[in-house]
């Protein structure tokens, strides 16, 4: 703030405007009846802080840290120069604070404060005493006092819990917001109920400077650093004489936050009622609809960009951000999880951003908004609500939010037990005569991988269940060393093709397919699988199609497969059709190597789609190549994602081409310098390049 002369002419008597408020205030209490008899403070059941521990040199380090260098007037020499020479103090600021500690006095020096009044709203008259906060300069010692001091009693407040519950101002990982978002989920949960809700507020004048010292004093029982202070206001090189500090803590100090939490704790209050209120800056209605906090986001946003908006053409983009983040995305994100569930509401602040994207980026309002945000990585407000709240559920699980937050959240245990077609690991309980009945473990699988699916497949179509008891708990002691080779891809092969070869009937391909392997002549020998067929014969098990319809009905089916695995091309020896970057959406030519991102499957319906099957409807399902003819490069997209359904159709045979329906064009490879090994991908006019799927399945009808 810069003062004038006059300004620093009227410093002294500000010192007195001060006191005199106080009074004022005090004499208004004291001359109004009661508003209500004040609760008595209930009689603790822990232990007293009956004194405060002594610190060592080595405490020294861990208070200083996260300190402001900022030297008041009242230091003899810079903070910066204390810390910088703190090896050399230690043993005299330590023996210091020890005398402090353990006589439960401070030097008369070091309760001294120089005041510095500060504008209360940036706009206020600054020529009226009444706009300014007055803000505490301690000594850099009397701060280090209060560091440890203030420690101390958190500590004990803490291990005993004596903290109001509900206190959200001044305490670690509680802010506005939580507290903001306890009140809004306790009127709902009332007003779901059929209760009527009353929300009392307080806003306390000159909270901090009306402290009753001789109440403080009662509850903390001790006069450490409270009594006998003095303050003097200080602004430029001007400043008033000192005068006794009578009442109140000072503001900007450390330990005035936690003594003003203690001396309200025990109190009640009784105010009048009000319709419409502010409550820590946020509009509350009759209906929790926020419709008036949104209409003064709105207003109060829209003034801040057309600011912005003027000094645009001299900003550069980075400050021209962090000017939208500090006036408007900060008020866009205060508190919005509160605003969780109102959709129809949440159009004006999607406006807001929308227009501050285009602000900043100069894009004009016909262009679309999305890939905007996108670039400069803004989630939109919906998503911006739902990942702060997110972020509060997972503070809330890990201990890092308001216990009355973690309180509303329970974890889901359910007690009965679960349904599952198979089991994830081979760790299960079962009657062992049944076990032996139905044939045990398959002896025929080796080493690892397999065994918990075909378990599961056989136990149900063989008549039994399988069941997760969510209550149940398995320790698994796993060895150090496997007695096994690594290469353990191998025998998960195996065994699920012996698995599907006795259980999975006509679906059995979905398993080669998976793996991209050939029916005929797979190079995996899965051994003798004779002895397993009886056992299922001789157990007059189900078919594998009525586990899918009674157990399993969210596998996803591919038995509409003609023909799948790796898809070359005769003008490209070596490459194959690849799925390439997901992210990309386009089919490209890469090197052969037979993994999932190269596995096509081409349909009796002619979809040709590519990479990895996805096993569960929950799961996306492989994309299809698509032709849409505006370009000659083909895409992927999801099936159901085109404008026309033949843009996804192609006619395919064995040592042919690869023609869409749609348009009629060839799926061919040409050279190019700019595409990755010299080859691309692309539509066109048919020159007769022929096409091989690997491996077929059954031949088409047409």
């Amino acid at each position: 703030m810069a003062h004038n002369h006059s300004q620093q002419k009227s410093a002294p008597p500000s010192c007195y405007f001060f006191q005199n408020k106080i009074i004022n205030i005090y004499n208004h209490l004291s001359a109004s009846p009661p508003l209500a008899p004040t609760s008595p403070y209930p009689p603790s059941t822990c232990s007293a802080l009956s004194h405060f521990s002594l610190i060592s040199t080595s405490d020294l380090p861990d208070l200083l840290e996260g300190m402001k260098t900022s030297t008041c007037s009242l230091d003899p020499i810079p903070s910066t120069l204390v810390k910088a020479c703190l090896p050399a103090l230690s043993p005299l600021i330590t023996s210091l604070i020890n005398s402090s500690l353990s006589t439960g006095s401070v030097p008369s020096a070091l309760k001294l404060a120089a005041i510095t009044p500060i504008l209360k709203k940036s706009g206020l008259d600054p020529n009226i005493p009444n706009n300014y906060r007055p803000i505490s300069n301690l000594p850099f010692l009397s701060k280090l006092i209060e560091r440890t001091v203030a420690s101390q009693l958190k500590s004990h407040l803490t291990t005993n819990n004596l903290f109001e519950c509900f206190q959200s101002g001044f305490r670690s990982h509680h802010s506005t917001e939580t507290a903001l978002l306890r009140v809004t989920n306790d009127l709902l949960l009332s007003s779901d109920s059929g209760n009527l809700n009353i929300l009392i507020l307080l806003d306390l004048t000159a909270a901090f400077d009306t402290i009753n010292h001789s109440i403080l004093l009662s509850r903390l029982q001790t006069t450490f650093n409270i009594t006998d202070r003095n303050q003097f206001i200080h602004i430029n090189h001007c400043k008033s004489p000192s005068a006794p500090l009578t009442q109140g803590v000072p503001q900007g100090s450390v330990l005035g936050p936690l003594l003003f939490i203690l001396y309200i704790l025990p109190h009640g209050f009784s105010v009048p009622f009000s319709s419409h209120l502010l409550n820590l800056s946020i509009f509350f209605d009759q209906t929790l609809s926020y419709e008036h906090h949104i209409k003064h986001i709105t207003k109060t946003a829209f003034y801040h960009l057309r600011n912005i908006a003027r000094l645009r053409p001299s900003l550069s983009p980075q400050s021209a951000e962090t000017l939208i983040h500090a006036f408007v995305t900060s008020r866009l994100d205060y508190c919005n999880s509160l605003l969780y569930g109102l959709p129809s509401r949440l159009n004006r602040l999607q406006y807001i951003q929308n227009s501050a994207a285009r602000l900043l980026t100069r894009t004009s309002s016909c262009e679309h908004i999305t890939p905007v945000l996108k670039d400069l990585h803004w989630l939109p407000i919906p998503q911006r609500i739902q990942f702060k709240l997110l972020t509060i559920v997972y503070k809330s699980l890990h201990n890092l939010a308001p216990a009355y937050l973690s309180e509303l959240l329970h974890h889901h245990t359910p007690t009965r037990a679960l349904r599952t077609p198979a089991m994830i690991g081979c760790s299960f309980v079962v009657d062992r005569e049944y076990f032996g009945e139905i044939g045990l473990l398959d002896p025929g699988m080796e080493v690892y991988g397999g065994e918990n699916i075909e378990l599961g497949m056989r136990v149900w179509q063989c008549g039994g269940s399988m069941e997760v008891l969510p209550c149940a708990r398995v320790a698994h002691i796993e060895r150090t060393k496997k007695p096994y080779n690594n290469d353990i891809d191998y025998y998960a092969k195996r065994n699920a093709l012996r698995a599907a070869e006795v259980w999975m009937d006509e679906f059995k391909s979905h398993v080669y397919m998976a793996w991209n392997i050939p029916m005929n002549n797979p190079g995996v020998d899965f051994g003798d699988v004779s002895e397993r067929v009886a056992l299922r014969n001789r157990l007059k098990c189900k078919s594998f199609r009525w586990y899918l319809q009674h157990v399993y009905p969210e596998m996803r089916i591919y038995n509409n497969t003609i023909t799948y695995g790796e898809v070359r091309n005769s003008k490209a020896s070596g490459y194959c059709l690849d799925q390439g970057s997901e992210d990309d959406n386009r089919a490209i030519l890469y090197p052969c190597h037979g993994m999932s991102s190269q596995l096509a499957r081409y349909s009796t319906e002619g979809l040709l789609q590519l990479g990895p099957l996805g096993s569960t409807t929950f799961l996306p399902d492989t994309k299809c190549l698509i032709d849409d003819g505006r370009g000659r490069t083909p895409s992927l997209k999801k099936c159901d994602a085109v404008s026309r359904s033949s843009q996804r159709l192609w006619d395919f045979t064995q040592n042919g081409p690869i023609i869409n329906r749609d348009t009629g064009r060839c799926l061919e490879v040409e050279m190019s310098k700019e595409a990755s090994f010299g080859l691309r991908l692309v539509m066109q006019r048919c020159s007769g390049q022929k096409w091989m799927i690997r491996n077929w399945i059954k031949h088409p009808r047409h």
